[in-house]
């Protein structure tokens, strides 16, 4: 199913499925990166809240400041996952997996 990303700032997207009704989903990573002070270059990964049956992995890109959304992939390596709790999270972006990139290396 296709999907339609555009960015509304920094670190900051609109996620539409095509010809699903209701699926819009707007991704704010700044209340992750400021919380946990991130800096540098990583990727935040995530699992969509939806549309059910047609979610997708969702990956931002800090060097790029882009959002993609992939079906599956595969990854090895070290993470970190980053919470903030439910009760004071005033975003759907909530809960990440963290990945720090090598020197040349991006998700």
């Amino acid at each position: 199913m296709k999907k339609i990303i555009t960015q509304l700032g920094k670190a900051r997207f609109r996620l539409v499925t095509v010809n699903i009704p209701n699926s819009q989903i707007i991704l704010d990573f700044n209340p992750l990166i400021h919380k946990f002070q991130l800096k540098g270059e990583f990727s935040l990964i995530h699992w969509q809240a939806r549309p059910k049956k047609y979610r997708e992995w969702g990956i931002y890109n800090s060097v790029e400041d882009r959002y993609s959304s992939i079906p599956d992939f595969k990854i090895e390596g070290i993470f970190t996952s980053l919470q903030i709790p439910d009760v004071s999270a005033y975003s759907l972006l909530s809960a990440v997996l963290m990945v720090r990139h090598l020197s040349g290396d991006s998700v």
